[in-house]
């Protein structure tokens, strides 16, 4: 089964599954039922997938934790990489409510289907190090270039989906997937921006003015969904945030300065053009009148 998927074969692995183990009633072990899954992820059989996984992931230990770990980020990659959100959704919330806790690699499974990550390597995106101000600001795969704005609102409201999930649990997300985040936000600009600067803020535990004190900004209940829905209707300010729970490990690091960076940068840039505009002089027709 392994050699026919490696090989994209994914209809012969599972011919081979179901016509041996499924009509013999022969018991599998963990990596037949791994690779079982990788077939349907595969043949786009996601829901199939899912509940392959419910069924035997608590079935008399016939999966490790690790292979039933590794199966989670399978499903959730294959399921993003198709946009579907919602089926993606309910597999995370599965995941969480059977008391497993997202690792490093689970996140950049999220990362990779939503094609926030290079996966041709284990690192983020590709930045471009032009100069120091501009040093932050991520280069986008052809895939995303094409996406519409619907999708990219659907793949960042999602991102905010995972935050929100994992903090009920009071578990912190990773460095990677909160750098992630927030150059995404700040890539799509406008309001996603704004909430990337929230984010920013929240994290570093400041107010606009930089005076470093997590005093200085009141957290609430609200939550990451909620900012972003209140963003697009102005009404939420830097005095009510939602909590934001990172851990960032000594290889994040420089993933999450660039991402921050690039955030600080596009915002300099902005009010820049704003004072350029509010102090320029008017035109001879607007003169005239």
């Amino acid at each position: 089964m392994q050699t026919n998927i490696r090989y994209g074969k994914h209809a012969v692995a599972l011919e081979i599954y179901r016509g041996h183990f499924e009509k013999y009633d022969i018991k599998p072990d963990g990596l037949v039922i791994s690779a079982s899954i990788r077939a349907l992820c595969g043949l786009g059989q996601f829901e199939n997938a899912a509940s392959t996984l419910s069924s035997y992931r608590g079935a008399d230990r016939a999966m490790t934790g690790r292979q039933i770990m590794n199966a989670y980020g399978e499903i959730l990659q294959s399921t993003l990489r198709e946009e579907r959100f919602d089926l993606a959704a309910e597999v995370f919330n599965e995941f969480l409510g059977a008391n497993y806790i997202p690792s490093k690699s689970t996140y950049e499974s999220i990362l990779r289907g939503l094609r926030l990550v290079d996966t041709s390597r284990s690192g983020p995106r590709t930045t471009r190090p032009t100069n120091d101000c501009n040093e932050g600001l991520s280069v986008l795969s052809q895939e995303v270039i094409r996406d519409t704005g619907k999708n990219r609102h659907a793949r960042f409201q999602f991102l905010l989906q995972i935050i929100d999930a994992v903090d009920q649990r009071k578990v912190p997300i990773s460095g990677l997937f909160y750098s992630a985040a927030v150059r995404e936000g700040t890539d799509m600009g406008d309001i996603y921006r704004e909430l990337s600067l929230d984010m920013l803020r929240v994290r570093r535990g400041y107010k606009e003015d930089g005076d470093e004190n997590h005093d200085n900004v009141e957290l609430s209940s609200l939550t990451w969904q909620n900012a972003l829905t209140a963003r697009m209707s102005g009404e939420i300010t830097l005095s009510s945030m939602p909590v934001l729970r990172v851990q960032i490990g000594k290889a994040e690091q420089r993933a999450v300065q660039l991402a921050e960076k690039a955030a600080v940068y596009r915002r300099m840039q902005k009010l820049k053009k704003e004072k350029e505009i509010a102090s320029s002089p008017p035109s001879q027709d607007e003169s005239s009148e």
